[in-house]
């Protein structure tokens, strides 16, 4: 599909000769020469990109990006600055502006940057298409595996329990008194010991068929995106965890999280959850080929807001792994954004900290 881009800038010659580019590439483009005709063509229709000179008259860089974002949310934004405009450009960027082109503008760097903003807008969509997916099937799973639990684990108890007296009577069975049918059953089980590893068995698989329930109820949270109410931010990291435990457990990494006490705030605790998810695949592609990963969870509170700190140590392997180049953290920080908060993240050599900041409610 060809995607749809505005061209702002003042100069007629540099508009000209951006909007050429970028029409001999393919795109559908449409320009404006100040910030007001620029307002005027994002209320008519979406687009996929804009591209913002911070020189044009009229509403700045910083209006034009909400504006874009108030009509399509998925609108990607790229801002043209030159020297004097740093500070300016600096600001749009932390609001979620793409990337920053400076003028004059080399042709190769604005065909590439227009291509990745263009890809990650893209991601951002189908991330958003496999988010809702992702929920209609959690809401599948859970229905199928709610009442096979339930019987399951009444059944499990009611075992457990027999096997507790079981085992009171195989500590008798070397009595003279004991009657010679239960002693034979005892031996047929094994003796004591038998009876012991049996009972160890039950409740072995009652703890797991409790772990399975509780996977069972961080899915319904993801079968419930839209739903929005308080809850603990704790837990919407706890039940990522458990959920996403597989692949950081494949890729060597080994966790710890102390999340402790309750930090509520308001929202979608599904999409919320989502997002942490999000965070916790890409530290576990990020760790993977590293010298003992590890990944450790803190959570805190800090000026009237909750804060969960994901700190992973991966030496030599997580020096890329941004915003910018992984979609699906663009995508948390759009739920974290949604939810009036933010997600930072810094990387190097050594590993990676990504930070998950929402308001008390």
């Amino acid at each position: 599909m060809t995607a749809n881009l505005l061209i702002i800038d003042a100069l007629p010659q540099s508009r000209a000769m951006v909007n050429a580019h970028l029409e001999l590439a393919g795109y559908q483009t449409r320009t404006a020469a100040d910030g007001f005709r620029a307002l005027d063509c994002i209320q008519e229709q979406d687009f996929e990109l804009v591209l913002a000179d911070l020189r044009a008259p009229g509403p700045g860089g910083l209006e034009l990006l909400h504006a874009a974002r108030r009509r399509s949310p998925g609108t990607e934004v790229v801002i043209v600055a030159g020297g004097d405009d740093q500070g300016l450009a600096a600001e749009c960027l932390r609001a979620g502006a793409f990337d920053l082109l400076q003028k004059p503008i080399n042709t190769y760097d604005l065909l590439s940057t227009v291509s990745r903003a263009l890809e990650r807008n893209h991601l951002r969509a189908a991330a958003v298409v496999h988010e809702a997916n992702l929920g209609r099937l959690s809401a599948g799973v859970v229905h199928q595996l709610n009442n096979p639990l339930t019987g399951l684990l009444t059944d499990l108890t009611l075992l457990n329990e027999a096997l507790v007296s079981l085992e009171d009577l195989a500590a008798l069975s070397t009595r003279p008194d004991m009657p010679a049918e239960l002693q034979r059953v005892v031996t047929a089980l094994g003796g004591p010991e038998g009876v012991m590893t049996l009972r160890r068995a039950a409740s072995d698989a009652t703890a797991s068929a409790r772990q399975v329930r509780r996977i069972a109820q961080d899915l319904k949270l993801l079968a419930r995106p839209g739903r929005t109410a308080p809850f603990d931010l704790n837990d919407a990291a706890r039940a990522a965890l458990r959920l996403e435990r597989g692949a950081l457990r494949r890729a060597g990494v080994a966790v710890s999280a102390t999340l402790d006490g309750a930090l509520t705030v308001s929202g979608s605790a599904g999409r919320v959850c989502q997002l942490f998810m999000n965070v916790l695949g890409v530290a576990a592609r990020a760790a993977r080929g590293g010298s003992a990963p590890s990944m450790t969870l803190r959570s805190r509170t800090e000026g009237g807001q909750a804060v969960v700190d994901l700190l992973l140590q991966a030496p030599g392997r997580a020096g890329t792994l941004d915003i910018g180049h992984e979609p699906s953290l663009a995508v948390s920080r759009d739920i974290a954004r949604a939810h009036g908060g933010d997600l930072a993240v810094s990387s190097g050599s050594q590993g990676a900290a990504y930070t998950v900041t929402l308001p008390m409610w």
